[in-house]
């Protein structure tokens, strides 16, 4: 303590503060310009204050000097850790602030928490918009509380400095509060936290539902100055639970840094929301639950990119009237804990069986959907979930309210902004009703693409193009703000309108009640005569349609059927309800994410994931860093893709998929690094094998049951005289299941030596897969990996895309090529033994022909043509036949040249 405070111009300066460089000795710091004033005696040598004619000078009362420090221990805190110090840390911060101790200038003071173990039943919140310095000594430690239900542990609060340094932060499994928060809302908001370990502190996120945040940093509104550092310690989220993250940061404007950290859980990492010019380095991201086991559940959560699919088969789904809910029946024991509500990606045709779930961000693009559900199980085989219904997810409905189990979406305000729509896309051949039930003005009701609501989306339905409906007043149905169809009279109250929408064929038909389809009386979906086009809702976006309505007057009611009741009027003929047989249907664990970015990340290390690094949608990038043993080891976003992504000097090592880009715009694959010569999961051993004289097949006998999913063809043997056993030099073996311990292969011809030992793993699946990709280079990639069972690179399925570059790389395992859409990739300089790139397609494929992808035909585009009619040199060029030319074109058409 000191005896005087600096004063000028009669207040004192903001953010004073104190510092003891030793014994006798005392510096006041002071912003804003004041000079650091030495006092050569402590306040303990004078018996009363000293007045001094100085003015620059004013005597402070001992209360005052006490205040300059607030200790924990003097509100009662334990240090012990034995009894609850939320109370008194909250006490001891709130006097700082609200007692001037009499001071007429210092507002607040220094808050000592010294070394200890500190338990908080409580949250407590440091929200402090003034000049306190908070200091946490070395080695301090916070535990969480079983009574914890709400709140921060401790949430920082604009604090112009607030520190941490070798302190830790123990959450507790018993609850799910709020992890550390820190919030800044106030100028001149630093704060930094240094060699810090925070472990199982968690939060129910408002984000994701289920998603639990070991670390949390938001809304950081800071003006002017806004740097923020987190460096030098670990984040450890304790729940295992499918979703849990152990960091999200959200709202951040400025430029924070992430540096030297470990992060431990199902997601490491979670940035969301308008992150800028954010830098992540030199991290490890560590799954608590990683893949590497080869058992059934862990295996479940491998997605591979085409069928068969993962995961147990559920064998049937029925709507349950009396719950409202889905009953979903599996072929075998789930293996679920019985009465706990969890997350579960579902997988199945048609999709609208799905709730109002959360389609997985990261979901592929074909045509067996998932998404992702909270089941509750309810037998050793069953499970349940919610029914379809609309949705009031934050992307699918503005201004309703639901009610009806969801069913009924009621208009809350009047405005154009008013929508609703299914939580899950109609596919194939899907019919449904919305009724009217209360209507004031005017109301449309049809299908929307793609859900990404706002200013696309509503504005009265019909009127963007991403959507189609029917108008109430007079029955006019609209497209992209045209009118494409009508009904010839409008609908009211009481009235159902009924919709039949093909996907395949990209069609529609609207009726009121029993009435004509799109208004004529020789229309039909069942034969497929006068649909209304989709064009603009499929092509333009991902592929996927949704039920919607747009009231546009308060209490406007509609109530949905997709088939959670009978419908009120004949479905066509071919075409199926919410409720009907299923095509397929599997389901798997949710996916855990390494790195979820929308930013860059430098020399950083996911280890164990399904996902390594997942890429958010624009100018992003990824260097430097490595994916060891996930399920995939990068991914773009799929539902839209990315735009403008660079992956630069990464290392993907025993991942299912090396890099995953679907749908990708303008994006670079650069110098990266794919190996891998077994499988994610940790090999098994193998009992004995043993070989049939009589059919030459080879019977594997594994030391433990298998759990191999019933689906599975492939898998790598890797025994002791692998070529005498008939075995492949990658090991790869094509497989039939026989019992829980037992599966068989094509053996050799003559009888192989005795059995030694050997292991049996999941091959890999691809180093690259890019499908429905345009503008986008993979260049001098080096993939070594052997196990891969699908290729190389994979560019299956290529639905859209074009100008595509792949050049100087080397693919051991091969290529599955584009096919129809091979004019949309150039390989330059790609060559492996027995492994020629797809560069020869079929005349149809070509620019303007029937099923091209690539634009044109323009002059001086050549390709490689694999079934031409006979043509001299320099002649036109037509399909039909078996030749094999190159064609050039000469701007009116395609001529051999070679």
């Amino acid at each position: 303590m000191f005896e005087y405070a600096v004063v000028a111009y009669g207040e004192i300066g903001v953010n004073t503060y104190v510092n003891w460089p030793g014994p006798g000795e005392m510096f006041v710091g002071v912003n804003f310009g004041f000079e650091k004033v030495l006092v050569n005696k402590l306040f303990t040598d004078f018996a009363f204050p000293l007045a001094l004619n100085d003015p620059q000078f004013e005597p402070r009362t001992l209360p005052e000097r006490l205040n300059d420090r607030v200790n924990i221990l003097d509100w009662g805190a334990d240090p012990t850790g034995q009894t609850d110090s939320s109370a008194a840390i909250q006490a001891a911060i709130d006097y700082a602030y609200e007692n001037l101790g009499g001071s007429r200038w210092r507002h607040g003071a220094e808050v000592f928490m010294p070394a200890g173990t500190y338990w908080l039943d409580n949250p407590v919140r440091v929200s402090i918009p003034g000049n306190d310095y908070q200091y946490w000594e070395s080695t301090t430690t916070y535990a969480a509380g079983d009574r914890v239900r709400y709140g921060s542990i401790i949430d920082i609060m604009g604090i112009p400095y607030s520190n941490a340094f070798t302190s830790k932060v123990d959450g507790n499994l018993n609850n799910v509060p709020d992890g550390i928060g820190a919030e800044a809302y106030w100028e001149y908001s630093f704060y930094s936290l240094k060699c810090t370990r925070f472990t199982g502190a968690s939060m129910d996120a408002t984000v994701l539902k289920g998603n639990n945040v070991g670390f949390l940093l938001l809304d950081d509104e800071a003006n002017n100055f806004g740097f923020h550092s987190i460096m030098n310690f670990t984040i450890w989220n304790q729940s295992q639970s499918p979703g849990s993250g152990a960091l999200l940061i959200r709202n951040w404007f400025r430029a924070p840094l992430v540096s030297s950290v470990r992060f431990i859980g199902d997601s490491g990492f979670l940035p969301i929301n308008y992150l800028t010019h954010m830098t992540v380095r030199d991290c490890i991201f560590e799954c608590s639950t990683p893949v590497g086991r080869a058992d059934s559940l862990m295996r479940h959560r491998i997605v591979p990119p085409a069928p068969p699919w993962p995961g147990p088969v559920i064998s049937s789904m029925a709507y349950d009237t009396a719950t409202k809910t889905v009953i979903a029946t599996c072929t075998g024991p789930h293996g679920l804990a019985l009465g706990v509500e969890q997350p579960l990606m579902i997988w199945c045709e048609p999709f609208i069986w799905i709730s109002a779930a959360v389609t997985n961000h990261h979901t592929q693009a074909t045509t067996l959907w998932r998404g992702i559900v909270f089941v509750m199980p309810i037998g050793a085989s069953t499970f349940t979930f919610p029914a379809p219904r609309w949705s009031l997810d934050s992307i699918s409905a503005f201004n309703v309210a639901l009610s009806n189990n969801d069913l009924t979406a009621t208009a809350t305000s009047s405005g154009n902004y008013n929508f609703a729509r299914t939580g899950s896309p109609a596919l194939g051949k899907s019919y449904w009703e919305a009724t009217v039930e209360s209507k004031t003005a005017e109301l449309t009701i049809g299908l929307y693409s793609a859900g990404i609501g706002g200013e696309e989306g509503q504005i009265h339905m019909g009127g963007s193009r991403l959507s189609i409906a029917v108008r109430a007043n007079d029955g006019t149905i609209w497209s992209d703000n045209v009118q494409v169809g009508a009904l010839g009279a409008g609908y009211d109250v009481g009235d159902t309108i009924c919709v039949a929408a093909d996907q395949a064929a990209e069609l529609v038909w609207f009726r009121k009640n029993g009435d004509d389809w799109n208004g004529n009386a020789s229309y039909d979906p069942a034969s497929g005569v006068g649909g209304i086009s989709l064009y603009n809702l499929l092509v333009r976006r991902d592929l996927r349609i949704y039920p919607a309505l747009a009231p546009l007057t308060v209490n406007d009611q509609i109530t949905i059927n997709i088939g959670t009741g009978a419908f009120s009027y004949l479905m066509p003929s071919g075409y199926q309800n919410a409720m009907a047989s299923l095509t397929s249907a599997r389901w798997e664990h949710p996916e855990s994410i390494g790195a979820l970015t929308n930013i860059g990340f430098q020399n950083c290390t996911a280890i164990g994931f399904d996902i390594g690094f997942a890429m958010g949608p624009i100018g992003n990038a990824l260097k430097f860093c490595r994916a060891l043993q996930c399920n995939t080891g990068i991914r773009m976003r799929v539902v839209f893709g990315t735009v403008g992504v660079s992956i630069l000097g990464n290392w993907m090592d025993r991942c299912e998929i090396g890099i995953d880009a679907p749908n990708s715009r303008s994006t670079t694959v650069t110098a990266n690094v794919v190996t891998g010569d077994t499988g994610t999961c940790n090999s098994a051993p193998i009992s004995s094998m043993v070989w049939s004289s009589g059919d030459h097949s080879v019977t594997v006998n594994t030391a433990a049951a298998h759990n191999i999913p019933i689906d599975t063809t492939k898998l790598i043997l890797d025994v002791a005289d692998t070529v005498q056993w008939g075995i492949p030099s990658n090991g790869i073996t094509s497989i039939s299941n026989i019992t829980s311990t037992s599966f068989r292969y094509a053996g050799p011809a003559s009888t192989p030596p005795a059995f030694a030992s050997g292991t049996w793993n999941y091959p890999l699946n691809m180093a690259i897969r890019a499908h429905s990709i345009t503008n986008c280079s993979f260049m001098a990639n080096a993939l070594t990996g052997m196990a891969y069972a699908n290729g190389s690179v994979n560019l299956q399925p290529h639905l859209f895309g074009w100008s595509n570059l792949m050049m100087a790389m080397n693919v051991p395992c091969g290529w599955v090529g584009p096919y129809d859409s091979s004019a949309s990739f150039k390989y330059i300089s790609c060559w492996t033994d027995g492994h020629t790139p797809p560069n020869t397609l079929r005349f149809s494929w070509l620019p303007g022909g029937g099923l091209a992808r690539e634009p044109g035909p323009m002059e001086g585009q050549e390709y490689n043509v694999m079934d031409c009619q006979t043509a001299a040199f320099g002649d036109i060029v037509i399909g039909g036949g078996t030749n094999h030319y190159k064609v050039r074109h000469n701007a009116s058409n395609w001529i051999r040249v070679g």
